[in-house]
């Protein structure tokens, strides 16, 4: 099979679609970590085990029995297409429940406890081209995610927002507790 997009949109639905596998590559790369350096990387695996939490909330969320009139926000879009992980579940039934995204749950997440990690470490607050990369590829991967699942239809502008202030209210949960339980223990001020 060989992959030569006709047009421009056919281009960017590739990306969309390649767009839409960084919640399970940053899943996948959390497990490595730690499996290869299990007691260097046991946050890694915190991380793991909150961020399948937090998938678990997602699903609790677009499965609460919200009124018929609200159907035209929780339910995903007519025409959502490959809506999974991988791209390839084909059309969407009516009435799939979307509320709220949660690629943008999850990607949100990994990018605030990124930012808080990088930002209240020593070196986090200094202006620099390192810091600017760091926060600017951070807030751009938010971004990109959020066109991608409205670009595919699988979720509306609403859905997107709401798993946008899920992910960021987690993300800052988790670095919140994190910085309790780990880095005051390790008498570190670094996340990453």
């Amino acid at each position: 099979m060989t992959l030569k997009p006709n047009s421009f949109g056919e281009v960017v639905l590739l990306f969309t679609d390649l767009v839409s596998l960084v919640p399970l590559v940053i899943s996948l790369t959390l497990v490595y970590n730690f499996v290869i350096f299990p007691r260097k990387n046991l946050l890694d695996l915190v991380f793991f085990i909150y961020f399948m939490l937090a998938g678990l909330l997602v699903v609790f969320f677009k499965y609460l029995p919200y009124p018929k009139s609200w159907r035209w926000i929780t339910d995903r879009p007519i025409g959502a297409t490959n809506c999974d992980n991988f791209s390839r579940c084909g059309l969407c039934k009516p009435g799939t429940p979307g509320m709220p995204s949660g690629h943008m749950t999850h990607t949100t997440l990994f990018s605030v406890v990124m930012i808080l990690g990088r930002y209240f470490s020593p070196q986090g607050k200094k202006f620099n081209l390192e810091n600017i990369l760091f926060y600017g590829v951070n807030g751009a991967l938010v971004l990109v995610m959020a066109f991608a699942r409205y670009y595919k239809k699988c979720h509306n502008i609403p859905q997107i927002i709401a798993g946008f202030l899920l992910g960021l209210g987690l993300g800052y949960l988790f670095y919140h507790f994190m910085n309790i339980f780990f880095l005051k223990k390790n008498k570190t001020k670094d996340i990453l």
